[in-house]
C-alpha cells in the first residue's frame, strides 16, 4: 500500500508539473539558456572572423603600400606576397590576386587577398568554413622631383664626425631619392658652401665674373642679388678672394674660402685605367668624373657621379648660407634653364630642368644641412695692395661683414622660396640656437627642422624622405562571409 501511495503521489506531482502554472515557465527558461549557448556561440565565431579580416587587411595595406614603391613588376609581385606571409597568421593558406598598372607619372598597385577560417560553433549548425577576404589599392605618384642640396663645408665641420656623416648619409639619400621606378623623374643638385658658392668657371664667366685667381670661382653677392631667384644678372662680379689666415688641415681643408674649381679625371671603358683628355677625346664611352673640386652639381641623375663629387669634397673656410640658399633657388629657377644647358652645366638626363613654375608635376625642395651661424665674417680689403696676387699668404687688411646684412639675406631668399611654394627643410648638426630659429623662419613649419648630432644625420633624412613621399592608400575593400 505505502508504494502505492508513493506512485500516485509521484503521478499526482508530474500532473502538477505538467499542467500547473507554476511550471509553465521553466520550459521557456530551458530554451532561452540553449539560444543563449547558441548566440555565444555564433558571436565567437563572427569575432575571430573579424579579427582574422582586420589581420589580412592591415597585412595587405602594409604590403601594397610597400609593393608600390618596388621599381618593376617582378619585384612588386614578390613584395606583397612575402609580406603578406610574413605578416599574416595564416602563411601559406591565402590566395593573392594582383594587378599593377604603370605609367610614366605614377606606379598602382591593386591587391585582394583571401583564405578560409575553420569555425568552431556555427559548424554545429552545418557552415564548415568562414571566407575572409580583404582588398588593398596603392598608387606612387612619381612627380618630377628637382631636390637641391645645400651641404655646409666650413672647417668647423671636421669637427664630431660631422663632415663624415653628411658625405655618407647625402649618399644614402641620394640613393633612395634616386632608385630605379620613383626616381625615374628625379634630380638631385649639389650646393656646398662655405665663404662663398662655386658655380663653376664657365658659368663664373658667363655671369660676368672678373678673374683674380684660378684655384676656384665664387662670385661676390650683394643684397641686391637677393632680390630675386634666378641667376645672379647684375652683369659684373668680383671673385671671392683665395686668402689663408687661419691653420689648414691638408687633409680635409682646401685653400682658401670658396670650394675650388672641379679637376676632372678620365677613365678607359674597357680596362678602367686612367687616360688623359685628349685620349678620353678619341675613346667611345670614355668615362669622365670629378677628381677634386666643390662646384656645383646642377640637377644630377647619376648616384655614383654624386658620390664621387661627395667623396672629393673638402672643407673651406667661412659659411655663407645665404649664398647656399640663393643658388638653391638659381638651381630651381626655370629662368636659368637656357644657360645651364647652353654652358653644359646639367650632366644628368633631365636637360630641360629646371622645370616651369606651372608645370603641375614639379616638386622643388631645398634641404640645408649645416652646423655654422650667420655670423660676421671677414675678407680682405680692396685697397690691399697684395689683393691681386693673393692666393695663399695672409692678407695685410681685412674688413668685416656685418652679420645682420647675411642674416637679412639669407632670409629674403627664403622668402622668395615660400613665394614659389618651394618646400624648404633644415637639419641642424648642433649649430648655434640662432641658426636654428632661422631655420625655423626659413622653413616654415616646426616640422621640417630637425636638430640632431652627426649620428641622427640618417634619421633625420630618413624623415625627409617620409615627407616627400608620394605613396597612399587610394582605395580597400574588406567583405564578410
Amino acid at each position: 500500500m505505502a508504494s502505492s501511495a508513493s506512485i500516485l503521489r509521484d503521478k499526482k506531482g508530474i500532473r502538477r508539473f505538467i499542467f500547473g502554472q507554476c511550471g509553465a515557465l521553466s520550459p521557456f527558461l530551458l530554451m532561452i539558456f540553449l539560444l543563449l549557448i547558441v548566440a555565444t556561440g555564433v558571436g565567437i565565431d563572427l569575432a575571430r572572423h573579424e579579427a582574422a579580416r582586420a589581420a589580412l587587411q592591415d597585412a595587405l595595406d602594409r604590403a601594397t603600400l610597400a609593393a608600390a614603391q618596388a621599381p618593376n613588376r617582378a619585384e612588386t609581385a614578390a613584395v606583397v606576397i612575402e609580406r603578406v606571409q610574413s605578416m599574416h597568421q595564416a602563411p601559406g593558406r591565402v590566395a593573392l590576386d594582383l594587378a599593377i598598372t604603370d605609367s610614366p607619372t605614377s606606379h598602382r598597385v591593386a591587391a585582394a587577398a583571401q583564405h578560409h577560417l575553420d569555425p568552431i560553433f556555427l559548424s554545429m549548425l552545418g557552415l564548415d568554413r568562414l571566407g575572409v577576404r580583404a582588398e588593398s589599392i596603392a598608387v606612387e605618384e612619381r612627380p618630377a622631383h628637382e631636390i637641391v642640396l645645400v651641404l655646409d663645408v666650413s672647417s668647423s665641420m671636421r669637427f664630431d664626425g660631422k663632415f663624415d656623416a653628411v658625405q655618407r648619409e647625402t649618399v644614402r639619400f641620394v640613393r633612395e631619392m634616386l632608385r630605379p621606378g620613383a626616381g625615374a623623374r628625379t634630380s638631385i643638385t649639389l650646393v656646398p658652401f662655405a665663404g662663398g658658392v662655386n658655380p663653376g668657371p664657365r658659368l663664373f664667366h658667363a655671369l660676368g665674373g672678373r678673374r683674380l685667381h684660378p684655384l676656384s670661382s665664387c662670385l661676390v653677392l650683394t643684397s641686391a642679388d637677393f632680390d630675386h631667384g634666378g641667376l645672379p644678372s647684375r652683369g659684373t662680379y668680383a671673385q671671392v678672394e683665395a686668402f689663408q689666415d687661419w691653420p689648414r688641415y691638408d687633409r680635409i681643408m682646401g685653400r682658401g674660402t670658396c670650394p675650388s674649381n672641379p679637376r676632372f679625371e678620365y677613365l678607359d671603358p674597357h680596362t678602367g685605367k686612367q687616360i688623359g683628355y685628349v685620349a678620353a677625346r678619341r675613346t667611345p664611352n670614355a668615362i669622365e668624373r670629378v677628381a677634386a673640386g666643390g662646384s656645383i652639381a646642377f640637377h644630377e641623375t647619376d648616384v655614383e657621379r654624386i658620390a664621387a663629387r661627395l667623396a672629393r669634397l673638402q672643407l673651406y673656410h667661412g659659411a655663407r648660407v645665404q649664398d647656399g640658399m640663393r643658388w638653391a633657388l638659381a638651381a630651381l629657377d626655370p629662368s636659368a634653364a637656357r644657360m645651364l644647358k647652353r654652358h653644359r652645366r646639367i650632366a644628368g638626363r633631365h636637360d630641360d630642368r629646371p622645370l616651369a613654375w606651372s608645370d603641375p608635376a614639379a616638386r622643388k625642395t631645398v634641404i640645408i644641412v649645416t652646423d655654422s651661424a650667420i655670423d660676421r665674417e671677414y675678407r680682405p680689403d680692396p685697397r690691399d695692395p697684395a689683393l691681386p696676387s693673393l692666393v695663399s699668404a695672409a692678407p695685410a687688411m681685412l674688413v668685416a661683414l656685418q652679420r645682420r646684412s647675411g642674416r637679412a639675406a639669407f632670409l629674403d631668399a627664403c622668402a622668395i622660396a615660400a613665394a614659389q611654394d618651394i618646400a624648404v627643410f633644415g637639419i641642424s648638426l648642433y649649430a648655434p640656437e640662432a641658426m636654428v630659429a632661422d631655420l625655423g623662419r626659413c622653413t616654415g613649419r616646426a616640422d621640417r627642422v630637425f636638430e640632431t648630432r652627426a649620428r641622427g644625420l640618417g634619421r633625420a633624412y630618413g624623415h625627409i624622405r617620409g615627407a616627400l613621399s608620394t605613396v597612399r592608400l587610394v582605395g580597400g575593400q574588406t567583405e564578410s562571409p
